[in-house]
């Protein structure tokens, strides 16, 4: 559904131009939803970064992508698994993708 402001933008622009707002509309949604970050994994990664070793990196410092174990994600956590040991426990599409620390 468009909201009120992309309908005015494709008000009087035909149906074509509406037909491309919601085609790009889909597409911001499942970007954004990809990228997704819960709290709760927030805290998991902040905690991996100040508390990783950082002995064996290959510089002074690294960069990861920092986001939740969202389902069909192009986005790697691979770095964030190897040199930080984050293990993201939470999906966008469906909450808690891993069990819950006791």
């Amino acid at each position: 559904m468009l909201t009120p402001r992309l309908r005015s933008r494709a008000a009087g622009s035909g149906e074509d131009r509406l037909h491309q707002l919601a085609v790009e509309l889909v597409a911001t949604d499942r970007w954004v939803r990809e990228m997704w970050l819960s709290n709760g994994d927030m805290a998991r990664l902040f905690e991996r970064a100040v508390l990783a070793d950082a002995e064996g990196w290959p510089d002074c410092f690294a960069l990861v992508n920092g986001i939740s174990a969202n389902r069909g994600s192009v986005w790697s956590l691979d770095e964030a698994r190897e040199l930080l040991g984050y293990q993201p426990r939470d999906d966008v599409y469906g909450g808690t993708t891993f069990p819950m620390a006791q």
